[in-house]
Protein backbone atom coordinates (compact mmCIF):
# COMPACT_ATOMS: atom_id res chain seq x y z
CA UNK A 1 0.00 0.00 0.00
CA UNK A 2 2.90 2.43 1.26
CA UNK A 3 4.92 1.58 -1.81
CA UNK A 4 1.88 2.53 -4.55
CA UNK A 5 1.41 5.91 -2.75
CA UNK A 6 4.85 6.54 -3.25
CA UNK A 7 4.38 5.30 -6.95
CA UNK A 8 2.00 7.28 -7.09
CA UNK A 9 3.62 10.71 -5.49
CA UNK A 10 6.45 9.83 -7.59
CA UNK A 11 4.58 10.00 -11.08
CA UNK A 12 2.88 13.15 -10.18
CA UNK A 13 6.11 15.05 -9.31
CA UNK A 14 7.51 13.85 -12.42
CA UNK A 15 4.85 14.60 -14.75
CA UNK A 16 4.68 17.99 -13.30
CA UNK A 17 8.21 18.97 -14.58
CA UNK A 18 8.81 19.92 -18.15
CA UNK A 19 9.64 16.26 -18.87
CA UNK A 20 6.73 14.97 -18.96
CA UNK A 21 4.39 17.80 -21.01
CA UNK A 22 1.91 16.06 -22.96
CA UNK A 23 1.82 17.67 -26.27
CA UNK A 24 0.16 17.13 -29.31
CA UNK A 25 2.19 18.55 -32.29
CA UNK A 26 1.17 15.86 -34.97
CA UNK A 27 -2.45 15.58 -34.05
CA UNK A 28 -6.06 17.30 -35.36
CA UNK A 29 -4.51 16.69 -38.86
CA UNK A 30 -2.05 19.71 -39.07
CA UNK A 31 -0.57 21.50 -42.19
CA UNK A 32 2.19 23.42 -42.86
CA UNK A 33 1.95 25.78 -46.20
CA UNK A 34 5.38 27.92 -46.44
CA UNK A 35 6.52 29.69 -48.94
CA UNK A 36 9.85 30.42 -50.30
CA UNK A 37 11.52 33.10 -53.01
CA UNK A 38 14.90 31.95 -54.63
CA UNK A 39 17.50 33.53 -56.71
CA UNK A 40 18.27 30.33 -58.82
CA UNK A 41 20.44 32.21 -59.61
CA UNK A 42 20.01 35.10 -59.95
CA UNK A 43 18.55 37.05 -62.04
CA UNK A 44 16.52 33.81 -62.02
CA UNK A 45 13.61 34.05 -59.56
CA UNK A 46 11.75 30.55 -57.86
CA UNK A 47 8.66 31.49 -56.31
CA UNK A 48 6.84 28.75 -54.53
CA UNK A 49 4.61 27.64 -52.08
CA UNK A 50 4.92 24.53 -50.40
CA UNK A 51 2.48 22.36 -48.19
CA UNK A 52 3.72 19.51 -46.07
CA UNK A 53 0.98 17.17 -43.66
CA UNK A 54 1.57 13.84 -41.71
CA UNK A 55 0.87 10.55 -43.64
CA UNK A 56 0.67 8.14 -41.17
CA UNK A 57 3.85 6.61 -39.00
CA UNK A 58 6.76 4.79 -39.83
CA UNK A 59 9.23 3.04 -37.70
CA UNK A 60 13.34 3.61 -38.40
CA UNK A 61 15.65 1.59 -36.38
CA UNK A 62 13.07 1.35 -33.28
CA UNK A 63 12.32 5.18 -33.57
CA UNK A 64 8.75 5.65 -34.32
CA UNK A 65 8.31 8.78 -36.91
CA UNK A 66 5.53 10.75 -38.50
CA UNK A 67 6.18 10.90 -42.37
CA UNK A 68 5.89 14.24 -44.08
CA UNK A 69 4.41 14.60 -47.40
CA UNK A 70 5.01 17.44 -49.65
CA UNK A 71 3.17 18.66 -52.60
CA UNK A 72 4.47 22.39 -54.28
CA UNK A 73 3.45 24.96 -56.92
CA UNK A 74 4.81 28.14 -57.80
CA UNK A 75 6.37 29.62 -61.10
CA UNK A 76 9.75 30.99 -62.86
CA UNK A 77 10.59 34.46 -64.07
CA UNK A 78 13.39 36.93 -64.58
CA UNK A 79 13.42 39.70 -62.34
CA UNK A 80 15.95 41.70 -64.40
CA UNK A 81 17.10 41.48 -67.99
CA UNK A 82 15.61 39.72 -70.68
CA UNK A 83 14.09 36.21 -70.45
CA UNK A 84 15.80 33.63 -71.43
CA UNK A 85 13.76 30.69 -70.48
CA UNK A 86 13.33 30.87 -67.17
CA UNK A 87 9.73 31.32 -66.81
CA UNK A 88 6.96 29.08 -66.80
CA UNK A 89 5.00 27.57 -63.93
CA UNK A 90 5.19 23.74 -62.41
CA UNK A 91 3.50 21.85 -59.53
CA UNK A 92 4.45 18.57 -57.79
CA UNK A 93 3.02 16.08 -55.24
CA UNK A 94 5.52 13.78 -53.40
CA UNK A 95 4.63 10.15 -53.31
CA UNK A 96 7.46 9.67 -50.56
CA UNK A 97 8.01 11.33 -47.58
CA UNK A 98 10.67 14.39 -47.23
CA UNK A 99 11.24 14.56 -43.75
CA UNK A 100 10.55 12.16 -41.01
CA UNK A 101 9.38 13.77 -37.89
CA UNK A 102 8.95 13.14 -33.88
CA UNK A 103 8.12 15.25 -30.39
CA UNK A 104 9.16 14.10 -27.08
CA UNK A 105 9.93 16.88 -24.32
CA UNK A 106 8.63 19.86 -25.98
CA UNK A 107 10.93 19.36 -28.53
CA UNK A 108 10.47 18.30 -32.26
CA UNK A 109 13.43 15.80 -34.19
CA UNK A 110 13.83 15.71 -38.39
CA UNK A 111 15.22 12.59 -40.14
CA UNK A 112 16.34 13.02 -42.89
CA UNK A 113 15.71 10.21 -45.78
CA UNK A 114 18.74 8.25 -46.57
CA UNK A 115 20.24 9.53 -42.86
CA UNK A 116 21.55 7.62 -40.66
CA UNK A 117 20.96 9.97 -37.34
CA UNK A 118 18.36 12.36 -36.42
CA UNK A 119 18.92 16.38 -35.95
CA UNK A 120 16.94 18.71 -33.02
CA UNK A 121 14.52 20.76 -35.14
CA UNK A 122 13.22 22.80 -32.45
CA UNK A 123 12.98 23.47 -28.85
CA UNK A 124 10.29 24.89 -27.26
CA UNK A 125 11.65 24.62 -23.55
CA UNK A 126 12.42 28.37 -23.62
CA UNK A 127 12.29 31.34 -21.55
CA UNK A 128 13.25 34.65 -22.08
CA UNK A 129 16.57 35.31 -22.48
CA UNK A 130 16.91 31.85 -23.65
CA UNK A 131 19.80 30.94 -26.44
CA UNK A 132 18.41 28.94 -29.74
CA UNK A 133 20.15 25.67 -29.45
CA UNK A 134 21.42 25.22 -32.74
CA UNK A 135 19.55 22.91 -34.78
CA UNK A 136 18.70 22.20 -38.11
CA UNK A 137 16.89 25.28 -38.79
CA UNK A 138 19.59 27.57 -36.37
CA UNK A 139 23.14 27.58 -37.66
CA UNK A 140 24.51 30.69 -35.23
CA UNK A 141 24.36 30.86 -31.47
CA UNK A 142 23.50 33.92 -31.22
CA UNK A 143 19.41 34.09 -31.48
CA UNK A 144 17.76 35.13 -28.28
CA UNK A 145 14.17 35.07 -26.93
CA UNK A 146 12.86 38.27 -25.73
CA UNK A 147 9.33 38.12 -25.18
CA UNK A 148 6.58 35.20 -25.03
CA UNK A 149 2.96 35.06 -25.54
CA UNK A 150 0.80 32.33 -27.00
CA UNK A 151 -1.36 31.99 -30.26
CA UNK A 152 -5.16 29.90 -29.69
CA UNK A 153 -6.24 26.81 -31.43
CA UNK A 154 -9.37 25.28 -30.92
CA UNK A 155 -6.89 22.40 -29.10
CA UNK A 156 -4.69 24.53 -26.69
CA UNK A 157 -2.46 27.51 -26.83
CA UNK A 158 0.57 27.36 -28.61
CA UNK A 159 3.81 29.33 -26.86
CA UNK A 160 4.99 32.50 -29.47
CA UNK A 161 8.60 33.21 -28.66
CA UNK A 162 9.89 36.89 -30.00
CA UNK A 163 13.64 36.34 -31.32
CA UNK A 164 16.31 39.29 -31.26
CA UNK A 165 19.56 38.78 -32.37
CA UNK A 166 21.64 37.84 -35.54
CA UNK A 167 18.37 35.94 -36.97
CA UNK A 168 15.96 36.86 -40.08
CA UNK A 169 12.79 35.44 -38.35
CA UNK A 170 10.83 36.71 -35.96
CA UNK A 171 8.93 34.27 -33.88
CA UNK A 172 9.30 30.83 -33.10
CA UNK A 173 5.81 28.72 -32.72
CA UNK A 174 5.52 26.06 -30.37
CA UNK A 175 4.48 23.01 -32.97
CA UNK A 176 4.44 25.38 -36.06
CA UNK A 177 8.09 26.39 -36.14
CA UNK A 178 9.56 29.71 -37.02
CA UNK A 179 8.05 32.40 -38.92
CA UNK A 180 9.77 31.18 -41.72
CA UNK A 181 8.48 28.26 -42.18
CA UNK A 182 8.11 24.55 -40.61
CA UNK A 183 11.94 23.77 -41.94
CA UNK A 184 13.08 26.96 -43.04
CA UNK A 185 16.09 28.49 -41.41
CA UNK A 186 15.89 30.88 -38.68
CA UNK A 187 19.65 31.94 -39.41
CA UNK A 188 19.97 34.41 -42.37
CA UNK A 189 20.33 32.97 -45.45
CA UNK A 190 20.93 35.83 -48.91
CA UNK A 191 20.05 33.56 -51.49
CA UNK A 192 16.09 33.01 -50.32
CA UNK A 193 13.53 34.71 -48.91
CA UNK A 194 10.87 32.95 -46.80
CA UNK A 195 7.32 32.71 -44.93
CA UNK A 196 5.07 30.72 -42.76
CA UNK A 197 1.75 31.45 -45.16
CA UNK A 198 -0.29 29.46 -43.07
CA UNK A 199 -0.73 26.91 -40.11
CA UNK A 200 -4.56 24.87 -39.60
CA UNK A 201 -5.67 21.81 -37.75
CA UNK A 202 -8.37 19.75 -39.22
CA UNK A 203 -9.46 22.32 -42.05
CA UNK A 204 -9.02 25.51 -39.61
CA UNK A 205 -6.18 27.83 -39.93
CA UNK A 206 -5.18 29.09 -36.66
CA UNK A 207 -2.12 31.28 -37.73
CA UNK A 208 -0.91 33.90 -38.89
CA UNK A 209 -4.56 34.33 -39.13
CA UNK A 210 -7.71 32.35 -38.48
CA UNK A 211 -9.31 31.48 -41.78
CA UNK A 212 -10.09 27.81 -43.65
CA UNK A 213 -7.13 24.86 -44.27
CA UNK A 214 -3.86 25.62 -44.91
CA UNK A 215 -3.93 23.06 -47.99
CA UNK A 216 -4.41 23.64 -51.57
CA UNK A 217 -5.26 22.15 -54.88
CA UNK A 218 -1.56 22.02 -56.47
CA UNK A 219 -1.78 22.88 -60.36
CA UNK A 220 -4.38 25.68 -60.46
CA UNK A 221 -1.66 28.80 -60.22
CA UNK A 222 -1.48 30.03 -63.21
CA UNK A 223 1.23 32.67 -64.50
CA UNK A 224 -0.25 35.88 -66.80
CA UNK A 225 0.48 39.37 -67.32
CA UNK A 226 -3.35 40.63 -66.83
CA UNK A 227 -1.91 44.39 -66.74
CA UNK A 228 1.02 46.99 -66.22
CA UNK A 229 1.41 49.26 -62.71
CA UNK A 230 3.74 51.76 -62.01
CA UNK A 231 5.22 53.52 -59.03
CA UNK A 232 4.86 57.42 -58.83
CA UNK A 233 7.54 58.65 -57.74
CA UNK A 234 9.76 56.23 -58.62
CA UNK A 235 12.71 56.77 -57.55
CA UNK A 236 11.66 57.44 -54.13
CA UNK A 237 12.71 58.03 -50.88
CA UNK A 238 10.19 56.74 -47.63
CA UNK A 239 7.07 55.78 -49.88
CA UNK A 240 5.41 56.09 -53.28
CA UNK A 241 1.73 55.11 -54.87
CA UNK A 242 1.27 52.04 -57.01
CA UNK A 243 -0.48 52.77 -59.83
CA UNK A 244 -2.37 49.48 -61.52
CA UNK A 245 -4.42 49.63 -64.44
CA UNK A 246 -6.77 47.23 -63.60
CA UNK A 247 -9.05 47.56 -59.87
CA UNK A 248 -7.06 45.54 -57.48
CA UNK A 249 -8.59 42.90 -55.40
CA UNK A 250 -6.94 41.41 -52.05
CA UNK A 251 -3.63 41.48 -54.41
CA UNK A 252 0.09 41.34 -52.77
CA UNK A 253 3.11 43.16 -53.74
CA UNK A 254 6.78 41.56 -53.25
CA UNK A 255 9.63 43.45 -53.16
CA UNK A 256 13.52 41.72 -53.98
CA UNK A 257 16.86 43.11 -53.40
CA UNK A 258 19.29 42.77 -55.81
CA UNK A 259 20.41 39.48 -54.35
CA UNK A 260 16.86 37.87 -55.07
CA UNK A 261 15.82 38.14 -51.20
CA UNK A 262 12.13 38.84 -50.07
CA UNK A 263 12.90 42.29 -48.32
CA UNK A 264 9.09 43.40 -48.16
CA UNK A 265 5.55 41.83 -48.86
CA UNK A 266 2.51 43.96 -48.55
CA UNK A 267 -0.95 41.97 -48.55
CA UNK A 268 -4.28 42.82 -48.92
CA UNK A 269 -3.92 45.73 -51.48
CA UNK A 270 -7.13 46.67 -53.05
CA UNK A 271 -8.18 49.18 -55.68
CA UNK A 272 -6.23 50.95 -58.54
CA UNK A 273 -3.76 53.72 -56.78
CA UNK A 274 -2.36 52.40 -53.13
CA UNK A 275 0.19 53.84 -51.23
CA UNK A 276 3.48 51.49 -50.37
CA UNK A 277 5.48 52.72 -47.61
CA UNK A 278 9.48 52.16 -48.26
CA UNK A 279 10.97 53.29 -45.06
CA UNK A 280 12.84 50.79 -43.74
CA UNK A 281 14.38 50.23 -46.81
CA UNK A 282 17.78 51.42 -47.62
CA UNK A 283 19.10 52.85 -50.79
CA UNK A 284 19.24 50.97 -53.69
CA UNK A 285 17.66 48.77 -56.68
CA UNK A 286 15.22 46.92 -55.76
CA UNK A 287 12.31 44.68 -58.01
CA UNK A 288 8.96 43.81 -57.58
CA UNK A 289 5.90 41.71 -58.52
CA UNK A 290 2.08 41.91 -57.68
CA UNK A 291 0.05 38.84 -57.34
CA UNK A 292 -3.58 38.38 -57.36
CA UNK A 293 -5.54 35.54 -57.14
CA UNK A 294 -2.67 33.12 -57.59
CA UNK A 295 -1.63 35.11 -60.71
CA UNK A 296 1.36 36.81 -61.81
CA UNK A 297 -0.05 40.25 -62.79
CA UNK A 298 3.38 42.09 -63.62
CA UNK A 299 6.97 42.76 -62.63
CA UNK A 300 8.58 46.37 -62.47
CA UNK A 301 11.45 48.00 -60.63
CA UNK A 302 12.20 50.12 -57.45
CA UNK A 303 14.61 52.34 -57.15
CA UNK A 304 15.26 53.90 -54.03
CA UNK A 305 17.60 57.33 -52.89
CA UNK A 306 17.92 59.06 -49.31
Amino acid sequence: MRAGLLLFIISVLVCNSSICQVNTYFENNPVWQDGTSCAVPYPCIKNETLIYKVQGDTLINAVLYKKILKKSQGYYYYINGPDTGCSGSFSTVDSIPSYFLRSEDKKMFVLLPGDTSEHLLYDFNLVVGDTLPLSYTTFTNDIIVSAIDSVYTAYGYLKRFALTGNGAASYLIEGIGSSHGLFAPISVMLECGYTQNCFSLNDTAYYPQAGPTCDLNVGMLQLKRLTNYRFAPNPLSVGTVLMSDIYLQNATLIIYNSFGMVVKQVNGLSGVAVSIDTKELSTGLYFTCLIQSNTLLHKEKLIIKK
